[in-house]
């Protein structure tokens, strides 16, 4: 294959050119085989001995998912490995890249057996914090403000966690955050020059740091992220929390029907237990950016 990357991790072996990621180290006369390899070919619209899900989205008794874009792209899935791309339209060439590392990376990870969590996650402190959150709820931009502060972004919107012998670690992803038009706006950005996310969506491409590390690295905490008129920042029980952590964990229907649901709850409690977890409630508001940040750092101190 003519493209060798890295993907949270993983050896990623693609006929495909992937720019968001990092180009895989390989050592001189040294062949990691792939972990991935991402193929373009001809995808079918539907699976055998299929068990679910809806129109768009098909998941056997093998465990091998399909999506099904009508129109657009279709991908499938198998075995966290081997994963095939059809673009069905010049839409699909233009935002395959979208789907493959957002909702096929989240299947790939349970599939593999790792924890997909909506959330950004950034090195604060030289403590490393997931911000989870659903779409809309902020992540991109609060962890945008925190890099402009001068903290380390590790990956924006997925979170991808692994267990490394007694410790939950971090898997970065790439150095990228996607903005809306609004809030670049906002924070007196703009997008001149930004790629867009997608063909006429007003959300853009930002690169924000250079020198981006890849490395794994535990995780200390995580910020679950609520609307709320004033700011409060509040540490909860591990017994609390794993009710709180449980909903981002990314597509929980393909995970049970993958049959991953008591390894994701035992997960979650490790992190209840392993990890301080706080729920912060503040204001969607622009103007209370930086004091919300401004929290984020003190709790990392």
């Amino acid at each position: 294959m003519a493209y060798h990357y890295r993907l949270c991790g993983w050896h990623l072996c693609s006929d495909l050119p992937v720019p968001e990621l990092l180009p895989w180290p390989e050592p001189e006369g040294v062949a990691r085989p792939a972990d991935i390899t991402l193929t373009e070919g001809e995808v079918p619209d539907t699976l055998e001995d299929n068990i679910g899900l809806n129109d768009f989205v098909k998941v056997d008794r093998k465990g091998t998912v399909l999506l099904n874009l009508a129109n657009v792209v279709r991908f499938v899935v198998a075995g966290g490995r081997d994963v095939t791309v059809q673009m069905l339209t010049d839409t699909g060439r233009a935002s395959w890249r979208l789907y493959f590392l957002g909702i096929i990376l989240q299947y790939i990870c349970h599939q593999r057996g790792a924890y997909p969590q909506h959330a950004a996650s950034l090195c604060v402190g030289g403590r490393i914090v997931a911000l989870a959150g659903h779409r809309g709820d902020g992540k991109s931009t609060l962890a945008f403000e925190l890099v402009r502060r001068g903290h380390r972004l590790l990956s924006d919107d997925l979170t991808v966690l692994r267990s490394q012998g007694d410790e939950i670690q971090v898997f970065p992803a790439f150095p990228r955050l996607r903005l809306w038009r609004e809030t670049l706006d906002a924070v007196g950005v703009g997008n001149e020059g930004l790629s867009r996310v997608r063909p006429g969506m007003e959300k853009f491409t930002l690169r924000p740091q250079d020198g981006f590390d890849p490395t794994p690295v535990k995780l200390d905490t995580v910020v679950v992220i609520a609307d709320r008129a004033e700011i409060e920042l509040k540490r909860c029980s591990p017994m609390a929390a794993v009710p709180l952590l449980s909903p981002y964990v990314c597509r929980p229907k393909v995970a049970r029907l993958l049959g991953r649901g008591p390894d994701l709850l035992r997960f979650t409690g490790r992190i209840a237990v392993q990890s301080p977890i706080y729920h912060l409630k503040r204001p969607k508001q622009f103007h209370g950016l930086a004091e919300v940040a401004a929290a984020i750092e003190g709790l990392c101190r």
